[in-house]
């Protein structure tokens, strides 16, 4: 093995060995960042209202869907008539509370049976 130093690599240790401007690289990364974080709100902003546009449209197709949906979950389960206990379980004498208990129920079962060990 030779003692000499190659010229290119010594070149290349040479340029690393300089000081850099701190505050002028700083700056110009700071520049790249805001004009980049100014590019990704103009492409949210512009998303977000297209968005807004279509879902709106979409949400006016299902209005009646939902009225007709709200009319038939707001069936009330037990007829109790105009008592005051009816005005207690108002909230859940409906078609959608048992739906949601029903719901409940199963998902309760279902991960009672994911997570059982049948190792003994």
């Amino acid at each position: 093995m030779s003692n000499e130093r190659d010229p290119h690599l010594q070149g290349l240790f040479a340029r690393a060995d300089e000081t850099l401007d701190d505050s002028g690289f700083t700056n110009q990364v700071m520049q790249l960042r805001r004009r980049r974080n100014i590019q990704r709100l103009l492409v949210v902003v512009l998303v977000a209202s297209a968005l807004l546009a279509i879902t709106s449209q979409f949400l006016q197709a299902l209005q009646p869907v939902a009225l007709v949906l709200t009319q038939v979950l707001n069936i009330e389960l037990i007829d109790l008539g105009d008592s005051s206990i009816s005005w207690i379980l108002a909230p859940v004498n409906n078609l959608a509370t048992l739906l949601v208990i029903i719901g409940k129920g199963l998902k309760m079962s279902w991960d009672k049976v994911r997570h059982s060990s049948y190792t003994t």
